[in-house]
């Protein structure tokens, strides 16, 4: 559909990509998953705004501390973005609990989470997170 006709603007997503550590790879490994996420924007009708892709070197820290991701947070509290695109849920941090977390503040604003490599785990790791949260009610 050509949104330009007919007057209605589409949707807008915001790309995250990172990569521990860029060693010493012949491909840029954050352009790759730019790439990929790009792709799967266009795939389904989503705009990339100037300024929508995040993009860090970071490994083993907290991922609160990731300057990029939380720059990312910040864009969706603020309002305007409909999507977050990542290639992978463990772009998000390795870190399960957290990951499953993230996406659900994002859909907690509204945002819907895609990702390259598809999210057919997603709901699993829903229920993890689920029992998690009955376990500490427990203790």
């Amino acid at each position: 559909m050509d949104t330009q006709r007919t007057g209605m603007s589409r949707r807008s997503a915001v790309i995250y990509c990172r990569t521990a550590t860029t060693g010493q790879r012949e491909r840029d490994p954050l352009m790759e998953q730019e790439a990929r996420c790009r792709q799967l924007a266009t795939d389904c009708d989503y705009a990339v705004a100037d300024g929508g892709v995040y993009r860090e070197v970071a490994g083993g820290m907290e991922y609160r501390d990731w300057a990029q991701l939380s720059a990312m947070r910040d864009a969706i509290r603020r309002g305007g973005v409909d999507a977050v695109i990542v290639c992978s849920l463990d772009r998000l941090g390795r870190d399960l609990y957290k990951s499953v977390c993230l996406v659900e503040e994002f859909s907690a604003s509204g945002v819907a989470f895609l990702t390259v490599e598809g999210d057919d785990m997603l709901p699993f790791f829903k229920m993890i997170r689920e029992f998690h949260t009955l376990l500490e009610g427990v203790s």
